[in-house]
C-alpha cells in the first residue's frame, strides 16, 4: 500500500518520469516542478487521468491534469506556490480547494479556466439576421 492508501497505483521516481510519462507539454514541466517543490510532495504516483502527487504534511493530494492542477488549500496557496500570475480559480470538483491553469495544453474537466470559442458565421444582408452554421437565416425566400 502506498502513502494515499491505494494498492494498485505505481510510484513514479520523479515528477520527471511522470511527467515524460504522461507526455504533459515540456512547456508546462518547469511550472509543474516550481509549485510542486513549493508546497512539498512525498511522492507521485500513476492514475488513468492525471498524476497523483501526494503531500509530505498530508495535505490534500494534487491532482495534475495536462492543463491544470487541482487540490491547493487556498488561493494564498495558490499565489505562493505558482505566483499570482497563474490563472486560478475554485475547484469544480473538489469542494474547498483550488485550481490553476498550465502555460501550455488544452484544460481538462478541472484544470485552469475555460472560455468558449464564439463562432461568426455572418449576417444575413436582406433581413440583418445572424446566419446559422448551416447558413440559413430568418429570410422567407
Amino acid at each position: 500500500m502506498n502513502a494515499s492508501g491505494d494498492t494498485a497505483l505505481r510510484r513514479y521516481a520523479s515528477l520527471g518520469e511522470a511527467l515524460r510519462d504522461k507526455r504533459y507539454p515540456l512547456e508546462n514541466h518547469a511550472h509543474i516542478k516550481r509549485f510542486t517543490s513549493v508546497v512539498g510532495i512525498e511522492g507521485f504516483y500513476e492514475t488513468t487521468g492525471y498524476i497523483r502527487a501526494v503531500r509530505a504534511d498530508g495535505g490534500p493530494d494534487l491532482r495534475i491534469y495536462y492543463g491544470g492542477t487541482n487540490g491547493f488549500v487556498s488561493e494564498e496557496e495558490v499565489i505562493r506556490a505558482a505566483g499570482d500570475e497563474t490563472p486560478r480559480g475554485p475547484s469544480i470538483t473538489r469542494k474547498g480547494l483550488w485550481r490553476i491553469g498550465h502555460p501550455t495544453g488544452a484544460p481538462g474537466r478541472d484544470a485552469g479556466a475555460r472560455r468558449s470559442l464564439a463562432r461568426e458565421y455572418g449576417t444575413c444582408p436582406r433581413c440583418f439576421t445572424k446566419f446559422s452554421a448551416s447558413g440559413t437565416c430568418g429570410c422567407t425566400d
